[in-house]
C-alpha cells in the first residue's frame, strides 16, 4: 500500500474500499464481453447495443442482410442498436436524424470549425 498510487489526499484505504469492488464484485462495472461458451452472449452483455433481442435473434437480422456472392461484405452493426418493440426488430443507427442525432450535429460543427484552423 505504500507505493500505490492515491487520488489527491486519498489514504490507501480509502482507495482500496473504492477499488476492490471495481477487481472483485462481478455486479460493480461489468465486463463488456462475455464470451463464455453456452451463454447468449448478447443478453449478458454489459452494453446496451441490444434491447429485448437474443443472440439468435441478432444473428439472423444481421445473416438477412448478407449477400452471399459479396466477396468484400461490409461490417453489418456498426454505429447502432437493435431493439424489439412490439415483437419487431429494428436497427436504430446512430446518426444526424437518428440516434444522439443533436449530439452528433454539435460534433460536426465542431469538427466544421476546426477544419478551418
Amino acid at each position: 500500500p505504500g507505493r500505490m498510487p492515491f487520488r489527491d489526499g486519498m489514504a490507501a484505504d480509502e482507495t482500496l474500499k473504492e477499488i476492490l469492488p471495481v477487481i472483485f464484485d462481478a455486479n460493480v462495472l461489468p465486463k463488456r464481453l462475455n464470451q463464455a461458451a453456452g451463454q447468449d452472449l448478447v443478453k449478458t452483455s454489459a452494453v446496451n447495443f441490444y434491447e429485448g433481442v437474443t443472440q439468435k435473434e441478432v444473428e439472423d437480422f444481421y445473416n438477412a442482410m448478407k449477400d452471399p456472392s459479396d466477396n468484400t461484405p461490409v461490417s453489418y452493426g456498426l454505429n447502432s442498436k437493435l431493439v424489439k418493440e412490439n415483437g419487431v426488430i429494428t436497427e436504430k443507427t446512430y446518426k444526424v436524424g437518428g440516434l444522439y442525432g443533436k449530439a452528433i450535429q454539435r460534433i460536426i460543427g465542431w469538427l466544421e470549425k476546426a477544419a478551418g484552423v
